[in-house]
């Protein structure tokens, strides 16, 4: 039988024995499909869906806030107002309609933009963010795009997963992608980040600290019904071991409750007795239950592999 050699990486640096093989670095792979390795664990990768070649839709923008005349230009095509945020500078773009107005002088002061559409007045002052049209596409809403490289892109993972809204961040602003556009998301009283261009973001999803168990049963609910199936489930699994013919039949638990008394202090129930001094069933509710074989796998495996827990 002839032996062939294949490497198994990674090979940037060497092998590795603190880590489990699916957390080492992508180099150890010879594929991986629609998932990458990040921080020690493997990683879906994005979705993509082309966004548009237009300007005004591809690139982060702010919906100018304050109404007539200031976010959105008055019957004659005027607004004045500051925009968000405090970095002002050359290749910031301005859009009204299909008009697009480009700012590319650095001097300080009110200086001219250039101008896609002939419009009386449109400058910007780079100093204070400040901004002035006149004779502009009337009664439109005015988009700011402030041209500042992106730290960041993630996922909210709620929902299916063809309508997980995606988000992006700036130095300054966080942005969300609407289906046809990135529009900044406002939460608060228009949040504005104090980073720069070497500050990135790095996102997650969380559902809550007691709405599902912990890995590796993450997908199972953290609740008490779901806590005795576990048992019955280990329960089971155990006998079986001993008794490789068993058939594991139904598992199931009775849940019984008490008729009560009163209350105490603190609101607890108070059980009633009756005259033998036997407290007094009131319902027996019978709850049939799978065999979570699976799960009971999963997690002994990962006590194995995690002695010290």
């Amino acid at each position: 039988m002839a032996f062939d050699r294949f490497l198994i990486g990674p090979v940037s640096i060497g092998l590795q024995t603190d880590l489990k093989p699916f957390m080492i670095p992508d180099e150890a792979f010879t594929q991986l499909n629609n998932a990458y390795v990040f921080r020690g664990r493997v990683r879906k990768r994005f979705g993509s869906r082309l966004m548009g070649a237009d300007q005004r839709s591809s690139r982060f923008r702010v919906a100018l806030q304050g109404g007539a005349a200031i976010g959105i230009t008055d019957g004659a095509g005027a607004a004045a107002g500051t925009v968000p945020g405090a970095l002002f500078q050359v290749g910031q773009m301005f859009s009204i309609g299909t008009a697009l107005y480009t700012v590319n002088n650095p001097n300080a002061g009110a200086q001219p933009m250039l101008q896609t559409v002939p419009t009386t007045t449109a400058t910007f002052n780079i100093t204070n963010g400040a901004y002035v049209f006149n004779g502009a596409p009337a009664l439109t809403q005015i988009y700011f795009y402030p041209a500042q490289p992106v730290m960041g892109l993630t996922l909210y993972e709620k929902g299916p997963i063809t309508t997980h809204v995606a988000y992006g961040f700036d130095p300054q602003f966080a942005y969300a992608f609407s289906g046809t556009a990135w529009e900044r998301s406002i939460t608060g009283a228009n949040p504005v980040w104090h980073g720069d261009d070497a500050d990135f973001f790095w996102a997650t999803n969380w559902e809550g600290i007691t709405s599902k168990m912990y890995n590796p049963v993450s997908h199972l609910d953290d609740c008490n019904l779901k806590h005795y199936n576990l048992q019955l489930s280990l329960y089971a699994y155990i006998i079986k071991k001993h008794n490789p013919k068993l058939k594991i039949g139904k598992l199931q638990i009775q849940h019984v409750s008490f008729e009560k008394e009163g209350e105490n202090e603190y609101g607890y129930p108070i059980t009633k007795y009756n005259d033998q001094e036997e407290p007094i069933i009131k319902e027996i509710k019978m709850y049939e239950l799978p065999y979570l074989k699976d799960e009971i796998t999963s997690l002994i495996m990962w006590l194995k592999d995690n002695p010290q827990c």
